[in-house]
C-alpha cells in the first residue's frame, strides 16, 4: 500500500533561525510491516542569517511496525544542498 505524505506549505523544519521547506513523499507499508518513506523538497524561506538561502534535499527512511502503546522510530536519511 502506498500514501502520499506531504506537510502544510511552509513547515518550520529546523529550531534556531526559520528555514522553511515544502516536500512531498510516498509512505510504503511492505509486506512485513515495515513503513518506508521516500520523497524530496525544497527550502520556502528563511530567516536571520539564512536570508536569501536557497536550496533542495531527498529523503529516505524506514520504521518497523508498531505495537499498541508503543510507537516505532522513524529513521530518515536526508541529503541536499542549502546555498546562502
Amino acid at each position: 500500500m502506498k500514501l502520499p505524505i506531504s506537510p502544510p506549505t511552509n513547515a518550520p523544519m529546523y529550531v534556531g533561525p526559520v528555514r522553511t521547506s515544502s516536500f512531498t513523499g510516498v509512505a510504503t507499508v511492505q509486506a512485513d510491516g515495515d513503513l518506508a518513506v521516500a520523497g524530496h523538497g525544497h527550502y520556502t524561506g528563511r530567516t536571520n542569517a539564512y536570508v536569501g538561502a536557497r536550496g533542495k534535499y531527498a529523503f529516505s527512511g524506514a520504521a518497523p511496525p508498531a505495537t499498541p502503546g508503543k510507537p516505532a522510530p522513524l529513521l530518515a536519511h536526508i541529503t541536499g544542498t542549502l546555498r546562502y
